[in-house]
């Protein structure tokens, strides 16, 4: 099990995460990210159709480039839906912006 902890102060902490849905190559993806030090962390599903083809957590050395990916055993519950117009849209995915819709 991975557990990932945020700042203990909470204050503006919303502005500190994107949030974005969108389809790239057939894969539809959700997606929360933020940026802790030198470190990125994408929390993800992507499925093709009703199937998950994949979920986790990726985190990226902002320095390096280097990315690894905690992948995990089951779909994880993901209400991304929650977050439209609480936080921003990412500027980081593969199709550029995307915001959740």
């Amino acid at each position: 099990m991975v557990e990932l902890e945020y700042q203990a102060e909470d204050a503006g902490s919303l502005k500190r995460f994107y949030a974005a849905t969108y389809t790239h190559g057939g894969v539809y993806t959700q997606s929360v990210r933020f940026v802790s030090g030198n470190f990125g962390y994408t929390v993800f599903t992507r499925s093709r159709g009703m199937q998950t083809i994949a979920a986790g957590v990726e985190v990226r050395d902002r320095k390096s480039g280097k990315t690894s990916t905690v992948s995990c055993s089951e779909r994880p519950r993901f209400y991304i839906y929650e977050l439209k117009g609480l936080v921003p849209c990412d500027p980081e995915t593969p199709i550029g912006t995307a915001c959740v819709k």
